[in-house]
């Protein structure tokens, strides 16, 4: 089990929390800061790979919180891509 830490917080966040956390801000990516979405997007490189997601990956409130992340300019669409492409195949 991989624990994540944040050095503002005493919290410990584990791999379902992680990915919780991430589908919710895709969920409502139009809500949160440009900052949150650019740590959303690498964030999303992350989880896409653990197969526990691949069955959250077609809802419609992740493929337009994907697509509006998609286009950003100042967020590297490539790894997001090919992370996406590798959990959906």
């Amino acid at each position: 089990m991989v624990i994540f830490t944040n050095e503002k917080s005493q919290h410990l966040l584990l791999n379902k929390d992680i990915i919780e956390i991430a589908f919710s801000c895709l969920e409502n990516v139009f809500q949160i800061s440009n900052e949150a979405k650019h740590n959303l997007a690498r964030l999303i490189s992350i989880i896409f790979k653990f197969p526990q997601v691949q069955d959250r990956l077609l809802n419609e409130g992740v493929i337009l919180g994907i697509v509006y992340l998609l286009q950003m300019k100042d967020i590297h669409t490539s790894q997001i891509l090919n992370h996406l492409v590798q959990a959906c195949s």
